[in-house]
């Protein structure tokens, strides 16, 4: 009788392990939901990411003949605001 109550326990126990780690362990279903958040949050991101690639593109397309190859890199760091604290951007015209 006793052997019955052992096992039962150790069902009952890893029963509870399991159901608490499947709700909130490193893959349960809080994490689950928090990351799918995220990844709609990156998605969302990714996507103005397009969009401004796409305007500059765009823009680059409307250029004549060559473009300076510095000129466009100091552009482009213009438009994405990712100038190295170091560095003198100087533009002329618009």
């Amino acid at each position: 009788m006793q052997a019955h109550w052992g096992l039962s326990l150790f069902f009952l126990g890893m029963s509870v392990y399991f159901s608490y780690y499947s709700v909130y362990g490193g893959r349960g279903c809080i994490v689950w939901r928090e990351k799918r958040t995220l990844l709609a949050q990156k998605r969302e991101k990714v996507k103005i990411l397009q969009k401004k690639k796409q305007n500059l593109e765009q823009k680059i397309s409307l250029f004549d003949g060559e473009v300076d190859s510095d000129l466009l890199e100091q552009m482009g760091w213009k438009t994405l605001g990712m100038i190295p604290e170091n560095y003198y951007l100087v533009t002329y015209g618009k």
